[in-house]
This record gives structure tokens, C-alpha cells and sequence, in this order.
């Protein structure tokens, strides 16, 4: 009994102690588990090597791995060969660590490339994977699939030691307002675009890491919280190990400057060397032990210290300097791909999303302004908050803003996730810019719903954004596929065969996609991995839209058919904004295995040999705008209600023998013709002889009666060669439609007798 009296206030005291780093921590603790939880998420549902550069960053770690020693700095002009080998070695020689005991193969097995993927190109119709996709890289993961998400692992690790850094920094600007520093974290943990990058095997997630706690160990030092000798050796460690694994953690470095500086404004000056040069000295002289060896290395083999010659070899590099509407343009652009730009900056989330991140980020912006005018106005808005590590953020913030700018001028677009180094002072930015428009007491309840709004986008990424974009086709058994397709029959070499089409739309106009979904059946199995084109082609046969691409919108090549499938395979072609309209496009088709542009040869049902590339439907294209025409020569003739001659233009107004002589007819539709009709121009002479005959489908065949719309005006334009021995005369012209197959011809309503002509106005031609 005496022993549980004694028990019980150490009982007390220890469940106190729990409850008080409960109160303190808790919160934190859950942010940072739930995003390992959303970041392994993340990791296992987004296909191999499509975060962005993830394959050169394997690939570096691979070679080390293998032990080949660190790449040479200029490999090859090509990007996916130079890849990485420009950037420092601590992620991969980590990453080297971590998979070398697992057999990944050769290094040139490690994917292959798809050579129509849309990287950067977020609105291209599909091809949104940079590698063709096999079988062999889903649960349980073996080889590289192992090894890669092991790595994708690693970078959600370090991305969570940053989250709870973000918590650490800024309570050490607000110590007294830990509910600040939680939404801070929340805004880094819960942003999906972070989430994404954190999830993929890049060095990104290690340099957010070093950078942030460089941060934080030089906001200590402003703050006043400095050891002479532990403090520099801390700080010029993590600017040293930040410096070795990207480019941008060698520009940390300014934060220590930064920070021995605010904190000596306010020592004694003949301190200068205790509290200001010595340190600086040790941190730089820690910094260099780490990192030195690799720039010193460049500078030395490549007479390049920062690797970029060999980058900009490799990506290209902008011929001068943005003017500014770009600047603000790739500013603009920036915030969403901070917030949320999936793939290889091609696969969009919801535009709502866009809406509300584009909103938070203004009214962030501008409550900064508006909490600067609080502070200046009643001094006491910001009591609590610490000035110096404030400017030391605040000159992070503006420092890696400069930096995205000077590398999109020069390399890349714009890609917000190179602020990620500096994300938990935008975070902390953005909490205080949205607190300034609310009420004190409650500043912190629309953070947190923010918070929660943003972990929700989180949630449903990748299965509402990722996993779609590289979705395999629709496959069915032949006894499956739709009785509505249109019929084609035709064989490509020994292993395919295109049963037929569907067309979405009969009708699309200039600059607006068309959607065609082509039925193939898989014959056998197949060694070769096809490449299929679908182009459109409009008037005077001129390419006016198509894709080149492997099926499934590159996510199903045919190497993964299995024998006797149906692939209802979708191609979107986007019409060219310039094409010429009205047309009848022609859909044309071919396969070839790539590199290779000879196509498959091909053979309808029976087996006859056709073209290799056969035409298999035609679309109306139709202009943005309708036409308007005011012919010369008005005559507003009806043909059996179906079509009007509204009038002719004719130049030369007197033509000469043996020239071309333009005549254009203006029609108009008045009912849909299902038939094909022919028009003939007649020339004739004084005694009603024919003297020539110009017939042609409207157009030269580019745009059939059948495709004509109840209403359109079309300008039909025929050139029509006189004959060198044409006597110089008076003759007019007979012109109207007729059927090739039978030589019906229209009548013209209304007449008696009946014509089936209209003749125009008589013309003076002169001889030779």
C-alpha cells in the first residue's frame, strides 16, 4: 500500500510529462505521419521513371552502384544520355548505398524512352509517359523497380525531416504561437506538387532538406543562439552537404553570412573577430572540406567548376534574356507547378484546383502588404514575431525566387518546384499574408482549412490524376466490339489487323481536336514494339493534323498484346488552326517500328496488297468563322432544292486562248445531300457547240457535296485551260451538278422547259 503511494505522483508526473509533449508535439507527429503516408502513396502509384528526370537520376546512382566511378561531366549532347552527370554525387553515392546489393541488370536495359512523349506539353493529348511501361515493375517490386523505389523512399525520409524543420524554423521566429508553426508545416506537408517530387528518386528532396536546416541553424545564429565552435561546424556541415548534392545548396551559404551578420549588429564591435570573421571562417572552411573537392575537380579536368557548360550542351540554352512579360508570365506559370504540375510538368490536376492555389497565393502576397501596413500603423500586429530571422527568411525567399528566374531565362520553363529549398519560408509567408485578412483570434481557422482543403487534393491525386494518365486502352474479346463501328478489314504485316474506326464527331472546325478510335486486333504475339500514325490531310492533300505514337497513347506497346485481343485505341488529332476550310480531311493510317519510318505493308480482307498507309475516313473541317461571300455576278438559281448558285466571279474579266481562266461558283446547300455530286463547267460557242468540258468534284475533290452544311457558302474555285487553237469569239458557260455514276443531273426549279444548266453571261474570248 505505502509503495503505491510513493508510485502514484511519479505516475502522475510521468503522465503529465506525456500529456505535455502530446500538447507540443502531437500535432506535428500526425503532419509528418500522414505525409510519409501520402508520400509512400504517392511513390507506389506513380509509374516508374515518371517524376521528372527520374530516370537520369537512376541512372547516375546505377553507375555508381556498379562501381564505374563517377561520370565524366560531358557525356553526350543528347539529354537522356548526358542526363545528371552534371550534378554533385552525395544523393546518388546515399542512393549507391542503399540499392547496390540489388541485381538490376545491365545499364542499358534500364528503360526504353518513348520517343513521342509530351514532356512539358501539359494541354498534348496523351504520350504523357517518358518511358514505355512493362509488366515487370509492379508489387512485389524486383531489380530496378526494387531499387528505385528504395530511393523514392529515401527522398520521402528526408522530405519529412524538412516538414518538421519548416515547424522548427519558425518557431524559432514565433516561439510563443506553435499553432503558426504547425500550419506552416501543414501548407509544405499537404502541397501535392511537393508530395510528388518527394515521392521520386531526385535530389531535390535532399537539398530541400539541407537547405531548410541550414535555415534553421542560421536563424539560431540571429536569434543569438550560438556556440564559437559547434554552431560553424553545424552550419558549414549542412551548406557543405548541401552544396555536394545540388547546385543550389552551394547558394545557402548566403544564409550563414546572412545570419553572423544580423546577429553581430548587435555585439560589440571589438568583437569582430569572435563573433563575426572566426565563425564565417570555420563554417566556410567546414563547407569547403565537404564540397570543395567536387567543384576543384571541375574546374581542374573541365575547366567548368559548375558543370553548366556540359548542361547547356546537352538542353540548350536561350539565346538572350527574357523581356519582362515573359518574366512575369514564367512568375505567373510558376505558382501552379509550386502547387500541382504531375509527370514530367504534363499532367494537370482540376482547374478549380488551379483557381483556389492562384487565390491563396495573390491573397498571400498582398496581405504581406496589407500586415506591413498594419505593422507601420499599430506597431503591436506583429508583437512575438522576431525581426531578424524574419529578414533571414524573408532574403531566402527572394534569393531562390532570383534563382528560378536566372535558370528559366537561360535552361528550363518554369518549374516551381526549384523553390522548394526555400518552401518553409513561403509557407511561413503565406500563414502570415492570409492571417492579415482576418480578425487575430481567428487568422488561424481559415489556414487550417486551407490545410485541409490542400491534404483532400493530396488525397485523391494520384488516383484522380496520376494513375489516369498512364491508363492502358480498353480491351475486349472480338466478340466484344461494337456492331457500330465503321468496317476496314485491313491487315498490317502478320501481326495486326484494324477491324475498323468510330468517329466522335462527323464535323470539327480549324483548331479544334478531332477524336478517332481505331479497333485493332492482335494476331499473335509480338517481338517489335509498332508505332502508329493517324494524319489528316485537307485541301491540295497538305497535312493538316495527326499523331505519331505507340498505342494506348504510348502506355500500351504492342510488345504487351496478347493474341486475339481488341485495343479500342483512341487518337486525338488537333487540327491545325491555319488549315484551310471548308474540307473534306482525309484520315489516313500506317504502322512502322521505329526508328524506322517504312511503314508495314498492308492488305485489305482478301488479301490484296494496298497502300501502306490507306486512307480510311473522311471529316468535314469547318472554318472558325462562316463565310460570307458577294459574288460578282449574283444568280441565285435553286437546283431541285437542294443546292443554290448564288453567283460566279470570273478573272480575266476577257480571257485569251490558251490561258488558265478562273471561274468560281458560290453555292449554298439547302438540304444535306447524302451523294456525291460532280460539277462540270461547259464552255460553248455561238452555234451551241461544247466546246470544252472542265468537270471536277467541288473544290478538286477536297470537300464533297455530302460533307456540305444546310446554309455554308462555299467558294468552289475551277481553273480551266483554253485551248491554244480556241477561235477568238463570244461563248458562255454551262455549269451544274450532276452524279459521275449514272450522269443525273440537277434541274434548276421552277423552269419550263427543264435545265438541267445554268448558263452563265456570254464572254468575249480572245484568239491567239
Amino acid at each position: 500500500m505505502n509503495r503505491l503511494v510513493v508510485l502514484r505522483p511519479q505516475v502522475n508526473n510521468l503522465a503529465a510529462q506525456i500529456g505535455s509533449f502530446l500538447r507540443r508535439y502531437g500535432i506535428i507527429a500526425l503532419v509528418v505521419a500522414a505525409f510519409v503516408a501520402l508520400g509512400v502513396f504517392y511513390s507506389v502509384t506513380t509509374p516508374l521513371f515518371e517524376t521528372p528526370d527520374e530516370p537520369w537520376h537512376y541512372r547516375y546512382v546505377k553507375r555508381l552502384a556498379d562501381g564505374q566511378g563517377l561520370p565524366p561531366l560531358a557525356i553526350s549532347t543528347d539529354p537522356w544520355e548526358q542526363g545528371e552527370a552534371h550534378q554533385p554525387p552525395l544523393y546518388y553515392a546515399l542512393g549507391a548505398l542503399l540499392t547496390g546489393a540489388i541485381d538490376t541488370g545491365p545499364a542499358e536495359a534500364i528503360y526504353e524512352r518513348n520517343p513521342y512523349a509530351a514532356s512539358g506539353l501539359p494541354h498534348f493529348p496523351g504520350n504523357k509517359n517518358m518511358v514505355l511501361h512493362l509488366d515487370d515493375e509492379g508489387y512485389p517490386y524486383r531489380g530496378v523497380s526494387l531499387a528505385v523505389h528504395i530511393l523514392r523512399w529515401f527522398s520521402v525520409l528526408c522530405s519529412a525531416l524538412t516538414v518538421l524543420l519548416t515547424y522548427c524554423v519558425v518557431l524559432e521566429i514565433v516561439p510563443h504561437r506553435p499553432a503558426i508553426a504547425v500550419a506552416s508545416a501543414t501548407l509544405v506537408a499537404f502541397n501535392p506538387q511537393f508530395l510528388f517530387i518527394s515521392a521520386g528518386a531526385n535530389n531535390d528532396s535532399l537539398v530541400a532538406l539541407f537547405t531548410t536546416l541550414t535555415l534553421y541553424l542560421s536563424i539560431r545564429v540571429s536569434n543569438g543562439k550560438v556556440h564559437p565552435y559547434r554552431t560553424p561546424i553545424l552550419l558549414g556541415g549542412a551548406i557543405g552537404l548541401g552544396a555536394l548534392t545540388k547546385l543550389s545548396g552551394l547558394t545557402s551559404g548566403l544564409l550563414a553570412l546572412a545570419g553572423y551578420l544580423l546577429y553581430f549588429q548587435g555585439r560589440h564591435p571589438r568583437r569582430v573577430w569572435e563573433d563575426l570573421v572566426r565563425p564565417l571562417l570555420l563554417t566556410l572552411a567546414v563547407a569547403a572540406a565537404i564540397s570543395g573537392w567536387w567543384y576543384a575537380r571541375n574546374a581542374l579536368v573541365y575547366q567548368d567548376i559548375f558543370g553548366m557548360r556540359a548542361l547547356s550542351a546537352a538542353f540548350g540554352i536561350r539565346s538572350g534574356p527574357l523581356p519582362l512579360k515573359d518574366v512575369l508570365r514564367i512568375l505567373l506559370e510558376s505558382v501552379i507547378s509550386y502547387w500541382g504540375v504531375f509527370g514530367w510538368m504534363n499532367v494537370l490536376a482540376d482547374e478549380a484546383y488551379y483557381i483556389l492555389v492562384r487565390t491563396v497565393s495573390l491573397l498571400g502576397v498582398l496581405g504581406l502588404v496589407l500586415a506591413l501596413v498594419q505593422l507601420r500603423w499599430r506597431r503591436t500586429n506583429l508583437r512575438g514575431y522576431r525581426w531578424r530571422p524574419i529578414l533571414l527568411m524573408l532574403l531566402w525567399v527572394v534569393v531562390m525566387v532570383a534563382s528560378l528566374l536566372s535558370w528559366t531565362q537561360l535552361i528550363t520553363g518554369p518549374q516551381g518546384r526549384l523553390l522548394f529549398p526555400a518552401i518553409s519560408g513561403i509557407s511561413f509567408f503565406l500563414v502570415i499574408g492570409l492571417m492579415a485578412w482576418f480578425p487575430a483570434r481567428y487568422g488561424l481557422v481559415p489556414i487550417f482549412g486551407l490545410s485541409m482543403a490542400l491534404f483532400g487534393v493530396s488525397l485523391i491525386a494520384p488516383s484522380r490524376y496520376i494513375v489516369p494518365a498512364y491508363a492502358r486502352p480498353a480491351r475486349m474479346a472480338l466478340e466484344q466490339v461494337p456492331a457500330s463501328i465503321q468496317d476496314l478489314n485491313i491487315r498490317f504485316g502478320e501481326e495486326l489487323f484494324l477491324l475498323g474506326y468510330e468517329l466522335r464527331e462527323d464535323s470539327v472546325r480549324v483548331g479544334e481536336a478531332l477524336h478517332i478510335k481505331l479497333y485493332w486486333l492482335a494476331l499473335k504475339r509480338m517481338s517489335h514494339n509498332y508505332a502508329f500514325y493517324v494524319h489528316a490531310f485537307g485541301r491540295g492533300g497538305a497535312r493538316i493534323g495527326g499523331v505519331d505514337t505507340y498505342p494506348g497513347k504510348g502506355n500500351y506497346p504492342t510488345r504487351l498484346w496478347l493474341p486475339g485481343e481488341v485495343i479500342a485505341d483512341e487518337y486525338i488529332l488537333n487540327i491545325a488552326q491555319d488549315a484551310e476550310a471548308p474540307t473534306a480531311a482525309v484520315i489516313r493510317v500506317g504502322v512502322y517500328v521505329p526508328p524506322s519510318v517504312d511503314n508495314l505493308p498492308a492488305c485489305d480482307a482478301q488479301g490484296r496488297a494496298i497502300s501502306p498507309s490507306p486512307d480510311i475516313a473522311r471529316v468535314r473541317i469547318a472554318p472558325l468563322k462562316a463565310a460570307s461571300y458577294q459574288p460578282q455576278k449574283e444568280l441565285n438559281i435553286n437546283l431541285e432544292n437542294k443546292v443554290m448558285l448564288i453567283g460566279y466571279d470570273a478573272a480575266p474579266q476577257v480571257p485569251s486562248a490558251g490561258e488558265t481562266w478562273e471561274v468560281a461558283l458560290y453555292w449554298k446547300p439547302l438540304a444535306p445531300l447524302t451523294q456525291d455530286y460532280t460539277v462540270f463547267v461547259h464552255l460553248v460557242n455561238e452555234a451551241g457547240e461544247t466546246i470544252a468540258y472542265f468537270d471536277q468534284q467541288p473544290l478538286g475533290g477536297d470537300y464533297p457535296t455530302r460533307f456540305w452544311q444546310v446554309g455554308e457558302s462555299i467558294k468552289d474555285v475551277h481553273r480551266l485551260s483554253l485551248p491554244d487553237d480556241l477561235p477568238a469569239g463570244e461563248y458562255h458557260l454551262d455549269v451544274g451538278l450532276y452524279l459521275l455514276e449514272s450522269g443525273e443531273r440537277l434541274f434548276v426549279a421552277d423552269t419550263t422547259p427543264p435545265l438541267n444548266f445554268v448558263t452563265l453571261e456570254p464572254v468575249y474570248i480572245k484568239g491567239k
